[in-house]
């Protein structure tokens, strides 16, 4: 449970510099979908049930944190 919550923490940090970075000053209607490639494509999917490295990302918007099982 502990390292979801690091994984959590880790994914929230990385969100928050990739919004903070001088590319999103500079917004776009693709600014989200390139800042999700550069950043987290890698480790995770937007697919349910694609989990790489990183959970799956479908369906985490609205979600309360520590509420999913695995």
């Amino acid at each position: 449970m502990r390292s979801l919550a690091l994984l959590y923490s880790s994914f929230a940090a990385a969100v928050l510099i990739a919004t903070l970075s001088p590319a999103h000053a500079q917004t776009s209607p693709d600014a989200g979908q390139i800042a999700y490639n550069n950043a987290c494509r890698t480790c995770h999917s937007i697919k349910e049930g694609d989990n790489r490295l990183g959970p799956s990302l479908y369906g985490i918007v609205g979600k309360k944190a520590g509420t999913v099982s695995g």
